[in-house]
């Protein structure tokens, strides 16, 4: 696995989409963030074979 470099940020999310977890490496230490919803989803935006990330 590759060292992360300062403010690098990952986002994970499970198949529901009901849930997510964010890392975040800071340049000092690495913190984690969770978030749980309790109704609905989280949205993520569609990509089709003619969008540029």
């Amino acid at each position: 696995m590759a060292r992360p470099r300062p403010t690098t940020v990952t986002l994970f999310a499970n198949a529901r989409a009901t849930r997510i977890k964010l890392l975040v490496h800071d340049g000092f230490g690495v913190w984690c963030a969770s978030r749980r919803l309790n109704v609905g989803r989280f949205v993520w935006p569609q990509f089709d074979a003619y969008s540029t990330a």
